[in-house]
């Protein structure tokens, strides 16, 4: 903050006896940035603060917003489940992709929803990660919620709590249906 900003901020908390709490940079001895919450109050016409090191807090905030920004703006799908795989969070490309909003799949399980075909090439090693909880990658085939089939590349990673029990599932969800009907024209073309 400016000096005029932390000057009004002491007068406003002096007039009002309230204490007030402000952020600032400082240079440690081996010559790191620090970031210091400091908390202070006026008792009696005296000041009394105390700091604490926030920059560890700081620097995972930092980290936690950009990894908020790649995951809600990129133009893949995102999709956050729990242990039972129930959805709790999608990001705005997943609903481009197939259509469904986040209110219609939180607290519902995705597979049920999308029912997806998966590749016949990959459907026993597909169905058998599916089964056992574990990481999978899969080509799917879907329905739109409009109804037009999308084919879909899916990585879903599996995370463990601290006793190796799942916690999370997360997904990753690619249109691959460009791609597909490439390949699909391909292949006519090789047989004509």
């Amino acid at each position: 903050q400016n000096r005029e900003q932390f000057v009004h901020l002491i007068n406003t908390a002096r007039e009002n006896n309230q204490p007030f709490e402000i952020e600032t940079q400082t240079v440690a001895a081996d010559g790191t940035v620090k970031w210091i919450s400091w908390n202070s109050v006026n008792k009696n016409d005296k000041w009394y603060a105390g700091g604490r090191d926030i920059t560890e807090q700081k620097r995972i905030t930092a980290e936690l917003e950009l990894l908020s920004l790649v995951a809600s703006k990129i133009h893949n799908g995102v999709v956050i489940s729990n242990a039972q795989d129930e959805v709790m969070w999608v990001n705005n490309g997943f609903e481009y992709i197939t259509g469904y909003a986040a209110g219609e799949l939180l607290n519902k399980q995705l597979r049920p929803i999308i029912k997806a075909r998966p590749n016949l090439q990959n459907k026993d090693k597909y169905e058998k990660a599916v089964k056992s909880g574990h990481s999978y990658d899969a080509e799917l085939l879907i329905n739109r919620k409009d109804g037009k089939p999308v084919w879909l590349s899916v990585i879903n990673s599996v995370l463990y709590d601290a006793n190796g029990a799942i916690d999370k599932h997360i997904r990753i969800v690619v249109d691959i249906t460009a791609r597909k009907t490439a390949e699909k024209d391909l292949e006519i073309l090789s047989f004509a």
